[in-house]
Order: C-alpha cells, then structure tokens, then sequence
C-alpha cells in the first residue's frame, strides 16, 4: 500500500507554496507577442518506413519561423514546464511506463522517469508554483484505480501519493493559488458502475473537494480547461467498449457553480461529433471553450456563460489548440501534413497567411511557452 504521506520536510515547503494569496506568475510582466509553440510529434521516415518521435518547438514570432526539434525514443502526450525554470520541462507517454526530463533550451533528454511499481502514466502532470515537486496522474494497471504521485522536482524520487477518486484517469490541472488539483478521471468501460468524472482534490490533506459527473453513459472524461470558480469545459471519447468510429464523444460545461452539462445542441453538430474530442482550450476574456474534434473535422467553439455554440470551422483532423501569449489568437494543428492555422480570438476569423504546412506538432497537444 502506498503510503500517503509527504516528508515534514517536503510538506512544509509545499504548505508555504499552498499559502501564496495568488500565482506569483501573475506578478510578471505579461509577455509580449505570440510566444514559442511546443508540442510532441511521431512522424513516418518516407525512406524506412521507421516511426521518428519529437519535441517541436516554433517560434511564432520570428519573421520566418524555424522549426526546432528535440529527438525523443518516446511519443510524448502532455507537457509541463518548470515555473521557476522555463528551460526544464516533463513530458509523459498516455497510458505507458515513458516520462522523459527535456532541456528546451539545450534542446536535449535530461534524464528518463519511471512510474510507481504497477503503474502507468496517463500522459498529464503538473509542477507546484514553488518549483519544489511535481504532481503526476498514473493508473493502477490492474484496477484501474487514479492516483497522483508526488516527485521531487529535481530527482522525481517519489514523496508520496493520493487519490484521483476515479478511475482511469488523464488530464490535471494545478488552480487556486496551487491548493487544488482538477483531474479528469475516465471512468470503466461500457456498463461499468465507475462513472467519467472531474474531481477537485486538495494537495494538502489529499481530500476529494467536488466531483462532477460527465452526464451522459457513453462518453469518458479526457482533457480538461478550468477557468475561475472551478468553472470548466471538459472533452470526451465513446466509452471503451463502443465503436470509437461511429459512437459520439463531444463536450461539457460548467459554469459558475453550476452543474456540469454536456452540449447536445444544436442537433446538426452535435450529430457530428464522432470518435474523441481531443483538445480543449479555455479564452478567459471571450468566456470561449474552444475543442477540437478530428474525426468530425471540426473545431468548436463554446460560449460559457450561455452553454451554447458559439461557432464551428470545418478544418481537416484537427488536433491541438492553444492560446497565443498576447492572447490574440488560438493556434489549432490540423491535418495529415500537420499544418497550424491561427483564429482571431475576437471574431473567430482564420488567418489564411498562417496556414503553415510544417510536417509537425503533430500530437494530441500544443503549448504556448514563453521562452
């Protein structure tokens, strides 16, 4: 059994990193510009045949942007960068033994992580706001059962470890001055009683705070945005155990201390929304939930405050989305030659000039980084 509790010491430094009234982050000065574009790929060598997996990094602000990329032997998921040092980062495989340590300055692997004996990574983690350790979502690879384990943040020795009070779950995110961890936890298979979730944990006392069911028996919880007040829009896949390419996935909302709904209008859509909604994004000023949805060839847009569609753009196999630094634009990955497209944030309106066909940033995310 795994023992639950943080060293004094390591607990102490997370209690006074808990204690901080509001990010330190949000001090800064706000970075100007579109900021450095991250995000794993695995692309096929035309030559061999052979599976090439990487970090790309693109300068969107460069006159003619470069594209940058760090050799990985692992096709990454989810990233998380350092708060106090921009130039390490973690990245992790989804539901596999793989976490890889990047210097994104030296462009290089650091060192590898391992998961707890019996785990899998689910391809999501976040650092706390001091720097000092790191959360990370694994799944029992027996029952399923979520956990967070608690790392080191330079060694990623294991400090301990708490509940995701779900099963199988995926995505997390770091809110509330660093006191609360939002997950999204999967759920079992079709017909199981384990039911798709978003639970809020304390990082402290390792207490279950909310939980809100995904509505809905055919659909998982995936990826997650969490706006203020616990406000949130999470995307899900077909059950396992249904047809992914005929079974519908789609999106879910929760307002302000508001029950969380999934949108099931308008029906000529919604009807669309086959296989997995893959990424989310959430623009705090425009109150816009944007989620892509690659077998629909659709990017959707989400108005919060009335639980409605605010717009859709047909664009082929759309994967990542991401919000510029100056929070102009979303930048979306599309495609089979893995092309970026930005769309005004105000206005939702492509830009046609950059559709840029890359051969990259081909995975299931993009980040914004400001390197």
């Amino acid at each position: 059994m795994l023992s639950r509790q943080v060293s004094t010491l390591r607990a102490m430094k997370l209690a006074r990193s808990q204690e901080l009234p509001a990010d330190p982050r949000r001090s800064r000065r706000k970075p100007r510009g579109l900021g450095v574009l991250a995000g794993a790929s695995r692309l096929r060598d035309p030559s061999t045949g052979e599976e090439r997996y990487s970090l790309d990094l693109l300068d969107l602000d460069a006159s003619q942007p470069a594209l940058e990329r760090i050799p990985l032997d692992v096709f990454g998921h989810g990233l998380a960068v350092h708060p106090a040092r921009p130039r390490e980062a973690v990245l992790f495989e989804k539901q596999g033994r793989q976490g890889r340590q990047l210097d994104l300055v030296e462009r290089r692997v650091v060192q590898p992580i391992a998961p707890l004996p019996g785990h899998l990574f689910y391809g999501h983690g976040a650092y706390s706001l001091d720097g000092e350790a790191l959360f990370v979502v694994e799944t029992c690879a027996e029952s399923r059962e979520g956990v967070v384990s608690i790392r080191d943040a330079r060694s990623f020795a294991v400090l301990g470890a708490f509940p995701t009070y779900g099963a199988a779950p995926h995505d997390c995110r770091l809110i509330e001055g660093g006191r609360t961890l939002a997950i999204t936890n999967g759920g079992g298979p079709i017909g199981s009683s384990s039911s798709p979730c978003v639970t809020f944990v304390d990082v402290m006392s390792h207490k279950l705070v909310e939980r809100h069911e995904v509505r809905g028996r055919d659909r998982n919880a995936g990826h997650l945005a969490v706006g203020r007040d616990r406000e949130f829009a999470v995307v899900s896949a077909p059950r396992e155990g249904l047809p992914a390419a005929t079974s519908l996935g789609g999106v879910s909302l929760r307002a302000r201390a508001q029950p969380c709904f999934p949108m099931t209008a308008p029906g000529v859509v919604v009807s669309r929304l086959v296989g997995e909604a893959l990424s989310v994004t959430i623009h705090a000023r425009s109150r816009t939930a944007v989620a892509t949805h690659p077998d629909a060839d659709l990017v959707t847009f989400w108005n919060l405050d009335r639980g409605a569609l605010a717009g859709s753009l047909e664009l082929p196999g759309p994967r990542g989305v991401a919000i510029t630094l100056d929070e102009r634009f979303y930048v979306v990955s599309y495609g089979d030659d893995a092309r970026l497209m930005l769309i005004e944030t105000e206005g939702l309106r492509p830009l046609a000039d950059h559709r840029l066909a890359l051969e990259a940033l081909a995975g299931a995310h993009l980040y914004v980084l400001a390197l």
